[in-house]
């Protein structure tokens, strides 16, 4: 057991190190590294924890905007890392003396359509076509809420589409990965 945790923690400390690296065009390697990494390894071996703890080492920067995705198998492990991150980064940012420089906390979670927004109300007005179209395997998006010129008539206003836009980081201070949290699957 503990040789895997070892070899977890080294994964994602190389893995974090070579997203630092892929960053900085100066030092690419040939060929240069992927964008996009994923680490994926059983339940219960402490990746989440030790992703956490990577988010604060070298990942702290001045001026500069870092996005991370985490995706996670259900809403409630959704839930669970927003608390997680949230929690983490209060610590870490506490450990900053100056607090003009005290970095925001940017983490958000990306709800499926079939999900309330946190007053309860449904992200989607209409839940009733998506379980339709869900159940059939067809995509909700380009059948129900944008496709070529036409969209949905709530699609500005659409809970679900306003999760999407980018994040807003304050780059003018030190800062953290801004984390957007994506389930895979309903549950």
């Amino acid at each position: 057991m503990q040789e895997g945790e070892e070899k977890l923690t080294d994964a994602l400390h190389q893995f974090h190190g070579s997203i630092v690296q892929a960053r900085e065009p100066s030092k690419r390697p040939n060929p240069p590294l992927l964008h996009n990494i994923a680490i994926k390894a059983a339940a219960g071996l402490g990746k989440t924890t030790e992703a956490i703890a990577e988010l604060f080492v070298g990942q702290i920067k001045s001026k500069q905007a870092i996005h991370v995705e985490y995706y996670v198998p259900t809403h409630n492990l959704s839930a669970q890392l927003v608390e997680d991150i949230e929690s983490a980064y209060e610590t870490a940012s506490e450990r900053i003396k100056k607090t003009k420089d005290k970095p925001d906390i940017n983490v958000s979670i990306i709800k499926g359509r079939l999900q309330t927004d946190s007053s309860g109300l449904p992200l989607c007005n209409k839940s009733e076509q998506v379980e339709q179209l869900t159940k059939l395997g067809y995509p909700v998006s380009s059948f129900l809420c944008k496709h070529e010129l036409q969209k949905c008539e709530y699609f500005t206003t659409c809970g679900y589409q306003q999760q999407l836009q980018a994040q807003t980081v304050d780059t003018t201070k030190l800062t953290l990965p801004a984390v957007t949290v994506m389930t895979l699957r309903r549950s």
